[in-house]
């Protein structure tokens, strides 16, 4: 968890120092997160009519086109909800800058069998095999049933749809 929980509706300060704000630079300007855990920190850098810049990340209000996508939080951290795009605004008074977040699906990285090997005995023996799935964003979860089990040996041994082998012969 980032520490954040809520979406910002409303958090706003003016320019500092009497200055008129002119504009306002979002980066980074274009990123990609996973939807469910990823989060992208956002900055605003606000320029002003004496040709002055600062950091103005805290004092803007933060808000995302599409919420379903994609939320932003009152320090510009914005976070995956579902895959999408969304715009992400940082805006004081009539000055905004825009960004564009797209959220992805965590993609499928790697299955490891479990255990890696086993010994079952010839015609009775049974070993049960698991497939953890690793995705995209670092999570595991279990896959076993959406996996398709086979085995190199069929004379061997044999392997049901859930993962279950069979010992047949010695081999």
């Amino acid at each position: 968890g980032s520490g954040y929980s809520a979406p910002v509706t409303s958090y706003q300060t003016t320019s500092g120092g009497g200055d008129t704000l002119t504009g306002i630079t979002v980066t980074p300007a274009t990123a990609s997160i996973v939807a469910g855990t990823g989060t992208q920190q956002y900055a605003a850098q606000c320029s002003y009519s004496n040709n002055t810049n600062a950091k103005c990340t805290g004092s803007v209000t933060w808000s995302s086109s599409n919420r379903a996508a994609a939320t932003i939080h009152s320090r510009g951290l914005a976070s995956g909800v579902a895959a999408g795009t969304a715009t992400i605004r940082a805006t004081s008074g009539t000055v905004s800058g825009t960004a564009v977040v797209t959220v992805v699906n965590a993609t499928l990285t790697g299955i490891v069998v479990t255990p890696a090997t086993a010994a079952v005995v010839a015609g009775t023996g049974t070993q049960q095999y698991a497939a953890p799935c690793s995705y995209s964003n670092y999570t595991s979860a279990k896959c076993t049933g959406g996996v398709t089990w086979a085995i190199s040996n069929t004379a061997a041994a044999t392997v049901t749809s859930s993962g279950l082998a069979s010992g047949v012969v010695a081999g």
